[in-house]
């Protein structure tokens, strides 16, 4: 279904979107002044101790010299809280996978493995033994245990933890202890990706401390204490995190003792840090930024992610969004090929409906949209709006590569078939608390990532989710069906059934999914993950 453009016809098409985009720098966009969450301190220090900046600059080590254990890292946002509950947003995540441990892991091709869990098995449809490693204490001296266990997974759960992402393990129904190192975990249904939900890129289900935890729900927040190789030092809002080596670790000492995080949004700041030493490792390089980093001190480094990036739409507002037509107007109306040309190097795949391509329930049969603006006005009309709409549309600036462009320019195409959007760009406190008071409206830009169907589709479609803007009772039922079966030919049937039914609803319009590119200090071991959770665990110079 993918057309091909001439070239005429591609460059007076970009033309009208530059002329477009000018327009609408001028009157449909609005910045928001940085905000901070209030559950947020603006500096913490345990014990009162000062914290001297390191040199970030000095030179790689040599013979006549020690190596160097400092690592600076510049993050797209800085974290929302150091509570594993309470958050949804991957720099947040990342900062935290160096102070707490899952029970189970992520190895580097994404598989499971076992972490604070050593085996697991299945007893029954809905019962999971845990097996725990003993000899494991948080950083406080808390041991950790089945107790522990039964606790960090029950907080989730617990609605006055308010945790956002509890999703990925909503299918749990309660946690006995059988003995100090052996848990059951026993789920309302059968659940075929309860491991997947439970492992680190699933934020919620870290291991926290009974006794440290209980005594406030605010307090993880700001004093995290976790079972981790690394602990916090000090956070200065806004500014950075600094995170030292945990001695009493149970696994592999790390080789860097020391990781500093910097919150650097703006793409051209986070480059020249790198470029004079004052950063280690960056985010969302940009395609034609990429050659002039590789350099006798600096790298690039891309891979290959099962990260989403889409527009989402909420249709539980009444108006013309609730509109199938207006929907898949929408989907016609934008040349994602183009955009990923000119704007990410051709580097991104196109997805047909938003689920990573190599996630598990994706149909590859199904083709994306073609570009087809003709089409999208004949939708417009056919649905009772041939004069045009306006919607509200939503986005970050630098969180992701490119947002602010990519949004920018998907506005421009809308234009051009009647689709006016007010353009929106917020910093990540705002879009956060925006989520948790289930508050964007309109369209938005948001990204996702999921291996499983499930982890995907169930928080982001299932009507009453945290992150659903939907309400479809036929949808609920059928990704209720397949969430509970355990034969994995009939689950993945069931998905394409799912698939080709988003297809046609267009409940969220599918871009494509991108790859990431860090600019890296060129004296640093270091292999990324293939999601976006920086992990220096095991990195060294």
């Amino acid at each position: 279904m993918q057309i091909n453009h001439g070239g005429i016809l591609m460059k007076k098409t970009l033309c009208m979107i530059l002329a477009l985009l000018v327009v609408l720098a001028g009157c449909a966009q609005t910045t928001q002044p940085d905000a901070t969450p209030a559950a947020t301190p603006e500096q913490t220090a345990p014990q009162g101790t000062e914290t001297e900046q390191p040199d970030a600059s000095a030179e790689p080590g040599t013979p006549d010299e020690p190596a160097k254990d400092t690592l600076v890292v510049a993050l797209s946002a800085d974290a929302l809280s150091m509570d594993p509950a309470r958050h949804t947003t991957y720099p947040t995540g990342t900062v935290l996978f160096h102070i707490y441990d899952p029970l189970v892991t992520r190895d580097a091709n994404g598989n499971i493995q076992p972490w604070l869990a050593e085996s697991w098995e299945l007893l029954d449809d809905v019962t999971w033994q845990f097996k725990l490693k003993e000899g494991v204490t948080f950083t406080n001296g808390e041991p950790f245990n089945a107790e522990c266990v039964k606790y960090s997974l029950e907080r989730v759960l617990d609605p006055d933890t308010q945790a956002p992402n509890k999703t990925r393990i909503a299918a749990i129904d309660h946690v006995d202890v059988v003995d100090e190192y052996t848990v059951n975990v026993v789920t309302q249904y059968p659940a075929p990706t309860l491991l997947q939900g439970m492992a680190e890129d699933g934020f919620c289900a870290m291991m926290v401390p009974v006794q440290h935890t209980s005594t406030s729900l605010e307090t993880l927040g700001s004093e995290p204490v976790g079972t981790g190789p690394y602990m916090l030092k000090e956070w200065v809002k806004d500014d950075h995190i600094t995170l030292v080596a945990n001695d009493a670790y149970w696994g592999t000492a790390p080789a860097i003792k020391t990781i500093i995080f910097r919150p650097i949004p703006e793409t051209s700041t986070a480059i020249s840090e790198l470029k004079s030493g004052g950063v280690d490792v960056i985010t969302n390089v940009p395609p034609e930024q990429m050659d002039g980093l590789n350099t006798d001190t600096t790298k690039v480094v891309a891979k290959a992610t099962d990260r989403l990036f889409y527009i989402n739409v909420n249709t539980l507002e009444e108006g013309p969004l609730q509109n199938k037509l207006v929907r898949q107007a929408i989907a016609y109306a934008i040349d994602v090929d183009a955009i990923n040309e000119s704007l990410l190097g051709g580097m991104a795949q196109r997805t047909a409906i938003n689920l990573p391509l190599e996630a598990f329930g994706y149909d590859a049969s199904l083709t994306p949209y073609e570009y087809n603006p003709e089409k999208a006005k004949e939708l417009l009309a056919e649905a009772g709006y041939a004069d045009g709409i306006t919607i509200p549309f939503l986005s970050r600036n630098g969180r992701y590569i490119k947002d602010k462009e990519i949004v920018e320019t998907c506005a421009a195409y809308l234009e051009q078939v009647g689709i006016h959007c007010e353009v929106e760009l917020v910093e990540g406190g705002v879009w956060q608390n925006r989520s948790e008071n289930h508050g964007r409206k309109g369209i938005f830009y948001p990204g996702w990532s999921g291996r499983d169907a499930d982890l995907v589709f169930y928080p982001q479609l299932a009507s009453g989710q945290s992150q659903s803007y939907v309400s479809d009772e036929a949808l609920d039922a059928m990704i209720m069906e397949a969430r509970t079966t355990m034969d994995e030919a009939k689950r993945l049937a069931l998905y394409y059934e799912i698939d080709a039914y988003l297809y046609d609803q267009m409940y969220q319009i599918p871009l494509f999914q991108s790859p990431a590119i860090y600019g890296v200090n060129n004296a640093l071991n270091w292999e990324p993950r293939n999601d976006d959770i920086l992990s220096f665990r095991d990195a060294s110079f």
